[in-house]
C-alpha cells in the first residue's frame, strides 16, 4: 500500500478546479491511500481521500497566543466534519474578505507573517504527519511559503518520504522574489516533477535543469462514439465554462459580436463562470436570447451542460500580455471537451500551448486569429458534426483515456517508492 499526503491551500473538493483534477488523477487507483493537509477551514468533498488535517487562516489568528491549539485532524465520516466546519469556513471567508479589502493580503503582510511564524507547525501537525507516515508528499508547485514549509517539515519528519510536484502554468514568471525562492526550493526537492503541457515541461527543464513529464487529466469515455445532436432547431449552442480572467472575456465578447454580425440567429453562447462579468458583457446579454450568463454551477451540472452542448468553447486572449502569461498552459477544458463528446471550438493566438494542442485534435475547430472566427462559425454551422465528434472521440480514446493516466501514474509512484 502506497501512502500519499497531499498539501494544498484549498480543500480537496470536487467543487473546485484543484479537487476536480486530483479526483480525476487518483480515483479508482488500487493500493494507494490518501491523506490531505490543507490551509483552509472549508469542508473537503471527494471520493478518494478520507483523512484530513485542516489549518485555516482564522484558526491561526484565533489561537495566535496558544499555537498548540492550531490545526485539526479528522476523517470524512465524522459528523464534526459535516456540521461544525461550514460555519467556521464562512467566518474564515469573511475574514479573508476583510483582509483583502484592507489590502493586507494583497501587500503580503498577513501571508508573509503566517508563513514565517510557522505557528501551525505544532505537536498536532507533527502527530498527524507521523501517524500518516506517507511514502510520498504531493503538491501543485506554488509560490506559497506555507506549502513549501509544510513540504520541508514532512520530509524532515518522515525520512523515507519523497516529494512529487505538479506545475500547472508559468507561475515562476508571474511571481515576486519570495515566490520564486519557494518555487525553486520545491522543484529542487522533487523526486518527480509533472507539468501541464509539453511546452511547459520543456521550458522548466531548460530553466531549472530538471526532468519533467507531461500529466493531463484523463477522459472517462463511453464505449461508443457519441452521436450528433442539436439543442434547438436551427440553433447551435456554444458553451464556455471557466474564468473570465487573462483577457478571456474580451475574446468571448469578440465571438458574440461576430455571431451577431455574420451568423445571427444560428448560435447561442452559454457562459458558466464564477467570475463577475464586466458591464460590457452584461450589456451584450441584456434582453437577448443568444447569450446566457449562467454563473457558477456544481461540476456535475457543468459536465451535463458540456455534454448537451453542440460545441465546447476554449478561449484565450489575443492580447500579447495575456498570451504571454498563459503560453505554456494546457487547459483542462480540452480534456473536458473530449470527455463530453461535444465538438471543441478553440479561439486564441497561435503559439499558445492550449491552442496548438487543440489544433492537433482531429475534429476540433480552431480560430487562431480574430479574422478566422467568421469562417470557423460557418464551418461549425455547415460541417458534419457526427464525423467531427467521432474523430475527436477516437483520438481521446487513443491518447487521453483516464485508464491510461491511472496506469502511468501508478507505475511512476511505485518506482518512486521502490527507489526510496
Amino acid at each position: 500500500m502506497i501512502k500519499i499526503l497531499t498539501i494544498s491551500n484549498v480543500a480537496w473538493s470536487t467543487e473546485n478546479a484543484f479537487g476536480n483534477t486530483m479526483t480525476n488523477w487518483f480515483s479508482d487507483m488500487p493500493n494507494v491511500a490518501f491523506s490531505s493537509l490543507y490551509f483552509r477551514s472549508s469542508v473537503p468533498h471527494n471520493p478518494v481521500c478520507h483523512s484530513y488535517y485542516s489549518v485555516g487562516v482564522g484558526d491561526i489568528l484565533k489561537h495566535v497566543c496558544h499555537p498548540q491549539l492550531i490545526g485539526r485532524a479528522f476523517h470524512d465520516d465524522q459528523n464534526e466534519c459535516k456540521t461544525s466546519e461550514p460555519a467556521q469556513a464562512s467566518r474564515e471567508q469573511a475574514l479573508l474578505h476583510f483582509l483583502h479589502r484592507h489590502r493586507w493580503l494583497k501587500t503580503g503582510v498577513i501571508n508573509d507573517w503566517l508563513g514565517l511564524a510557522r505557528l501551525w507547525n505544532n505537536r498536532r501537525f507533527q502527530q498527524f504527519v507521523t501517524d500518516e507516515n506517507p511514502d510520498i508528499v504531493f503538491t501543485f508547485v506554488t509560490a506559497s511559503t506555507r506549502v513549501r514549509q509544510a513540504v520541508d517539515a514532512v520530509l524532515r519528519l518522515v525520512p523515507h518520504c519523497r516529494y512529487v510536484g505538479f506545475i500547472a502554468d508559468d507561475i515562476y514568471a508571474q511571481t515576486g522574489r519570495k515566490g520564486k525562492r519557494n518555487i525553486r526550493a520545491l522543484i529542487q526537492s522533487a523526486s518527480q516533477l509533472y507539468g501541464a503541457s509539453e511546452a511547459l515541461c520543456a521550458a522548466n527543464a531548460r530553466q531549472f535543469h530538471v526532468r519533467m513529464t507531461p500529466l493531463y487529466k484523463g477522459c472517462r469515455l463511453p464505449p461508443d462514439s457519441p452521436q450528433a445532436r442539436q439543442t434547438s432547431p436551427g440553433i447551435l449552442t456554444l458553451t464556455y465554462a471557466g474564468n473570465l480572467y487573462y483577457g478571456r472575456e474580451e475574446t468571448l465578447i469578440r465571438l458574440i459580436q461576430t455571431i451577431r454580425s455574420h451568423e445571427a440567429s444560428h448560435f447561442r453562447v452559454d457562459i458558466y463562470s464564477s467570475t463577475p462579468p464586466s458591464r460590457r458583457l452584461l450589456k451584450l446579454a441584456e434582453g437577448r436570447d443568444d447569450v446566457r450568463l449562467l454563473g457558477s454551477q456544481a461540476y456535475d451540472e457543468i459536465r451535463k451542460a458540456l455534454a448537451a452542448s453542440d460545441a465546447v468553447l476554449h478561449v484565450e486572449s489575443f492580447q500579447e500580455r495575456w498570451a504571454k502569461v498563459v503560453r505554456y498552459s494546457y487547459s483542462t477544458k480540452l480534456i473536458d471537451c473530449m470527455e463530453s463528446g461535444s465538438i471543441l471550438f478553440a479561439i486564441g493566438p497561435a503559439g499558445v500551448a492550449s491552442i496548438e494542442a487543440a489544433r492537433s485534435i482531429p475534429g476540433a475547430v480552431v480560430a487562431d486569429c480574430p479574422d478566422e472566427i467568421p469562417s470557423a462559425l460557418q464551418y461549425l454551422r455547415t460541417g458534419d458534426h457526427a464525423s467531427m465528434r467521432d474523430l475527436t472521440y477516437r483520438y481521446a480514446l487513443a491518447h487521453h483515456s483516464v485508464e491510461q493516466v491511472h496506469q502511468a501514474l501508478a507505475r511512476d509512484l511505485a518506482a518512486i517508492v521502490e527507489s526510496s
